[in-house]
């Protein structure tokens, strides 16, 4: 799914004008693109994570040569699935929600606590 396919999906699914749908999906990525580059932890819960991390500079190899080459230390990012999304992906239920599970026993007291 291409960005142009995302915001047709979401106007769908939520009936709000491609337009809006379109600036809200881009002003998204822009917050995130800027927060990671600023040195920002980007995190939505129970769905993914980017984290800006520092690559040392080191020494490579050229494939064609042999030569050793230096690499320069750069900027990079990491971009990781959280849990519950695994989850999801992994049970093959697309239609899951990744909002947090509702416990099995409620955690309610019935009875109050004790001083």
């Amino acid at each position: 799914m291409n960005q142009t396919e995302l915001i047709e999906t979401v106007r769908k699914r939520t009936g709000v004008r491609r337009k809006d749908v379109d600036q809200v999906v881009t002003a998204l990525f822009d917050v995130v693109t800027e927060e990671v580059a600023a040195g920002n932890i980007v995190a939505v819960t129970n769905f993914v994570s980017w984290t800006p991390v520092e690559r040392p500079g080191r020494w490579a190899r050229n494939p064609q040569t042999g030569e050793r080459v230096r690499v320069a230390p750069r900027r990079d990012v990491r971009v990781r699935a959280l849990p519950r999304f695994k989850e999801i992906v992994a049970g093959g239920d697309p239609s899951a929600s990744r909002r947090k599970r509702v416990p099995a026993r409620s955690t309610l007291r019935t009875e109050p606590p004790e001083k």
